[in-house]
């Protein structure tokens, strides 16, 4: 699968087909599936890591867009600390404690700013959410678009990979989408859905999950979709015109 480019106007690349560039944002996926209904709880028990983006609507009336929530969770397996790696989308975040008063769990690695350690016991089910402050340079690599009715990104962009999710062996991955109402359209390189959420669970491979993960394009909100042959082109539904003033 190539790998996804995105333009200061959010144009996104090809997934298996060259698509034209469009003025906002296009994806061309295969047509596959993904699971509907609200990506939490016993949906996601059996994922061995597992990201999980919440989106929180802008506001058309004063062009506030989409804000989003990241939230990562995978076990520890028998390491005390685990390395991350922030994506190249985030030009900052706000760590948010699991209870109040708790302090940051994410700690730097010395003189690697892109880097961070983070300590937990052995055998931990680790839970982490960020409030993500999107990247407006692509040019650092930050593939990420969000507008008042809709967002895309590359998971490059926006999803960390821990170190360990990777070996052989290590479970199920997926990747969850929700927040924008029962009428959304999710879409990603891994299949589409309309309802209240997507989720797509990512089993064995000789593809590296990593590059299952980072290299794939995901969308969501008020989007519009078309089949043809295979594949699937996703584009930004058109705002409604103004309505002309009465003479």
């Amino acid at each position: 699968m190539p790998v996804a480019r995105l333009s200061r106007l959010a144009r996104l690349a090809t997934v298996g087909l060259r698509c034209a560039p469009l003025l906002a944002a296009a994806l061309c996926l295969p047509g596959a599936a993904a699971q509907g209904g609200p990506p939490s709880g016993p949906y996601t028990s059996a994922c061995a890591v597992l990201w999980q983006v919440t989106a929180t609507p802008g506001s058309a009336a004063d062009g506030a867009p989409v804000q989003l929530t990241l939230g990562l969770r995978f076990a520890a397996g028998g390491r005390s600390t685990t390395a991350l790696h922030l994506p190249g989308g985030w030009a900052g975040h706000t760590e948010l404690p699991a209870r109040p008063g708790d302090s940051p769990r994410l700690q730097p690695r010395p003189g690697e700013p892109a880097w961070k350690i983070l300590s937990h016991a052995p055998g931990e089910t680790v839970q982490l959410q960020w409030l993500l402050q999107p990247a407006s340079d692509t040019t650092q690599g930050g593939h990420v678009k969000t507008t008042p009715g809709w967002f895309a990104f590359s998971g490059r962009g926006v999803l960390p990979m821990p170190d360990g999710a990777d070996e052989p062996g290590s479970g199920v991955a997926c990747v969850a989408m929700q927040g924008l109402g029962s009428t959304a359209r999710w879409a990603s390189s891994h299949g589409s859905v309309e309802g209240a959420g997507a989720l797509w669970l990512l089993g064995q491979s000789p593809v590296p999950l990593a590059q299952r993960v980072q290299q794939a394009l995901y969308a969501g909100g008020a989007l519009q979709w078309q089949a043809a042959a295979g594949v699937l082109a996703v584009l930004p539904t058109p705002e409604p015109r103004p309505a002309r003033p009465a003479c």
